[in-house]
Formats: structure tokens, sequence, C-alpha cells
């Protein structure tokens, strides 16, 4: 955006220590002539301090929002380039007790009074459309409107009403020249929400799970985003002008396999770090080790990994996304023998198609527009290609070779995604090896990559050993007796079961 110093914007509801006064300092921050709004100039001195515009609202007040407009319009000629609608309220009872007049006061802010102050600033706005500048109205709805919370469905209601009238508002004012972007806002540490504001009473159907509703609110001002990150983070995705919806909750990462080695150790790393939410994808929820995991705080999503639609709507408003996938699951899938035997292949390069394919269906999902638009980090577990660097007398190496193939394909077929991806990956040079331990390290590595830009690519490893080594020190460990052999290619192939890999004469 050019000239942002001549750029105006309108925010309601900017009371201090909430969200809206954090991004009217960030707007200010930024060169804009800001605006900022709330029922008492009392709540908005440190902005006053800051040199920012104070004045009154009340969104709920026809003549306080005529009012405003008037005094704006004055000031800046007629005319206004943002409009940033925060303001709102929020009241939590179960939806078949709450009191019908508090629900009332609550659309009448969160809907209603939204839609007033839209219409009557959309006059200045309008006026603000110039070559290469289209105006910006930025409503604030949920996540709650998509993914709603239990005892709060009024709020979860009206949200989900601003989500719905921004979409139709952005049809029909974008032939004028006007953008009208949505933010789904998530969990911020603000004093929105409150313990002492829940109160259910001992007559109340759910009166024996009011202490954890309110020990819930309580975690809340303690495990998610505070209002300068995100008024950051939100202030440059509405200025990037690049999507019409923008979700901005604590920073949500989806972990795939979450039951395995490397996801759990994503998991891990990941848990306790404030404003991340981690939510674990698997195929079977229900199975001993999803149930055996040592976390409940991480939410498990059912998903397939063979189909798009379920992936799709398991990653849905990630900001970083672990992918893994598995060549061993298919190789060990008795099924899969005779498939290959069919096919003319053997069943390690069956397998390899099979963990191709999926991967790439993740790939695909994660690279559709209701999931790339909040997708930030994009890191999956691989594995180096080991044609080229042993100028192709390795060429049946499949569990590497297919990750390999992956990172290609994605490169090459998903430009868009492709800006996203970091790789993480352990490969075997020659004679000394790169050892790790997956379920402890790749965490580690994986939170290094999601704590830089995307595209960084890293060998994941703790120590290095040879083949001898590491079977001394696992005997060692074992207090077994192992004897070490060093055989040839020919015996190595005698050894091995021959759907393993086959002859060196057919690979």
């Amino acid at each position: 955006m050019s000239d942002l110093k001549q750029r105006s914007i309108l925010i309601t509801g900017c009371s201090q220590g909430g969200a809206g006064n954090a991004l009217a300092l960030q707007f200010a921050s930024k060169g804009f002539r800001v605006f900022a709004t709330a029922r008492s100039l009392k709540t908005l001195a440190n902005l006053q301090e800051k040199n920012i515009e104070t004045l009154t609202l009340d969104v709920t007040d026809a003549s306080s929002i005529t009012a405003l407009a008037a005094e704006i319009s004055s000031r800046t000629g007629g005319s206004l380039h943002i409009l940033f609608n925060n303001a709102g309220t929020l009241y939590e009872a179960p939806a078949v007790e709450a009191d019908p007049a508090r629900v009332r006061a609550l659309f009448n802010t969160n809907v209603f009074g939204l839609m007033e102050v839209t219409t009557a600033f959309t006059p200045l706005l309008l006026a603000g459309v110039s070559p290469g500048f289209s105006p910006i109205i930025v409503n604030v709805a949920s996540v709650l409107a998509r993914v709603p919370n239990p005892f709060a469905s009024a709020y979860n209601a009206s949200k989900a009403a601003v989500a719905s009238y921004s979409d139709t508002l952005r049809l029909e004012l974008q032939p004028l020249g006007l953008k009208v972007k949505t933010l789904y806002m998530g969990e911020v540490s603000t004093p929105l929400m409150a313990a002492e504001n829940i109160n259910f009473g001992p007559q109340s159907i759910y009166h024996v799970v009011e202490d954890s509703v309110k020990a819930r609110t309580t975690t809340h001002l303690t495990k998610t985003m505070g209002p300068a990150q995100f008024a950051r983070e939100v202030v440059d995705e509405v200025l990037s002008g690049k999507n019409a919806s923008i979700w901005k909750d604590i920073s949500t990462s989806k972990v795939l396999d979450v039951t395995g080695n490397q996801g759990s150790s994503v998991e891990n790393a990941f848990l306790n770090l404030q404003g991340w939410c981690i939510r674990g994808i698997t195929r079977n929820p229900s199975s001993l080790a999803a149930q055996q995991r040592p976390s409940k705080e991480v939410e498990i999503v059912k998903a397939d990994l063979d189909d798009i639609a379920s992936l799709e709507s398991a990653f849905r408003g990630a900001s970083a996304i672990f992918a893994v996938t598995d060549i061993y699951n298919h190789f060990f899938n008795p099924a899969n023998f005779a498939k290959a035997q069919e096919a003319g292949i053997s069943v390690n390069e069956y397998a390899c198609n099979l963990e191709i394919t999926q991967a790439m269906k993740i790939a695909i999902a994660a690279n559709l527009p209701d999931v790339s638009s909040t997708l930030t980090h994009f890191v999956f577990s691989s594995l180096s290609d080991t044609k080229p660097w042993s100028k192709g007398r390795y060429t049946w190496n499949f569990h590497f070779d297919g990750k390999a193939r992956v990172v290609k394909r994605i490169r090459e077929e998903l430009p868009d995604l492709a800006a996203k991806p970091s790789t993480v990956q352990s490969e075997m040079p020659e004679v000394k090896l790169p050892w790790i331990i997956a379920d402890r390290y790749i965490g580690v590595y994986v939170k290094v990559l999601l704590e830089n830009s995307p595209r960084k690519n890293v060998l994941a490893y703790i120590q290095t050993a040879t083949w001898c080594e590491f079977w001394t020190l696992w005997a060692d460990v074992r207090n077994v007796k192992i004897d070490i052999k060093v055989v040839g290619l020919g015996d190595f192939f005698k050894i091995l079961p021959e759907f393993f890999g086959g002859s060196s004469k057919t690979h």
C-alpha cells in the first residue's frame, strides 16, 4: 500500500487491554491516521498519549454512529480507507438456559451494531477508492463461527452471522471497488473472557461442570496469544491484500501420525509452548495407540490419508502442518504382496508408490484455498534421493527415494505450496551414518523450522556412527552377544527374502 501516511482507519472497540487497542497502536506504527473508538474516552487514555485520535462510539446507538460518521467525514474531507469492525461482547451460558435479554443485547453489539456502522461509513469508504487502491472493511468474526465451543451458543451464533454477512457484503461491494475481509479471531488474552462472568447457578442442569468451564476461561488468559502479537500478525495480513478470510487463532499445528514416534515428538516439543494449539491427526482416534498417548491436551482429529476431503477438513485453520508418511505400513500389509505380484513389481516398489500417492494427497489438501489461506509452514519428513549421490548405483532404495520424489513433485506440481515447505530428514552418507532418536528429537528440529521462514531443509541427527558401532552399542544395552560380519552384495541378497528387495539384476 502506497502513501500510508495519507490513509485513515476507523477501529471500533479499542478499550485498553483489548485487541482493538493493540490494533490501533499497530496501525499507527505503520503510518496510518487512526481513529480509535470506545464507549468511554477514559479507556483510551494510552492511545491519546500516542497522539492517536480517540472518539466515543456506542455501536448500539444509531445517533452515536451518525454523529461519529459526520465527525470523521469533517476531519478527513469525506473519505475513509479502512473500517475495522472490532467491537464485540461475550455472554457464556448453556444454550437452553441463556437469558433472552442478554442474548438480544449481545446480538445488538456483535451483529446489528456492526451492520449499522458499516452502512454509515460505506459512503466514506467509496469516496476513498482511487486508482490502485481499494478501501477495506474488516469484520471480526470468530473461529467459533466454524468450530463452536459449548456454553457460548449466543456468541457462536452472532459470529456465524457476522461471517455470513461479510460473505454477502463482499459480493455486493467488490464491484464498487471495496474489499471485505472476515477475521476469524481465536483466543487472545483479553479481558473479554473472565471466569467471574460465568454463573450457571445451583439450579442449572450443568452446574456440575461450571468449575471446569471457569477453569477453561482462566487457562485462556495464560496459554493464548497476547494482543500485541495478535495485532502485528493481523495488520500484516490485512495490508497484504491476499486473503478474504483471515484465520488468527493461537498458532495451530497439525501433526500427522501423532501416534507414531515422529508425530509424538513434535507434539511433545510444542505442547507446553504458549500460543500453540496441537491437533493430532490419525486414521483411528479410538485405537489403542491414540488412547494411550501420554498427553490428553492434544485434540485428536480423524482423517484418512487416502481421502483428500477428510484431510482438508482436518487441516483447516492450521498455521503449520507436520507431515510424515510410512512406507512400511504398506510393505508389511499382506494384501499388498499379491497386488505387487499382479502389477509385476516388487512389494518394495508397490509400497513406495502407495506412500507417494498418500503424501501427494496430503500436499494437495494443504494447498486447497481453505487450508492455504492460514498456512505458513508445511514441514515434510523426508529423506534424500540416493540415485544422484550414488551416481546411479542405487536404483531400488524406495524408502529414501519415494520421499525425495514427493518433495520434487510438490515443487513441480504445487508451486504455491512449494513456497511454504521445509523438510526434515536423516540421510545415509558413507561410513558414518547420522542417527536420531525420533520420538525424542524430531520435534526439536520441527520447532526450529517453524521459528524461521519457510523453505528451509534440515538434516536431523544427534550423532554419527557406523553400523558396526550401532550394533555394538545395541548389544551392550540389550546385554546380548552378537557377531558382526561384512558381506558382499551378492551374499546380502541371498540372505534377504525374495520379496524384500528382489535380485540386483531386476532392480
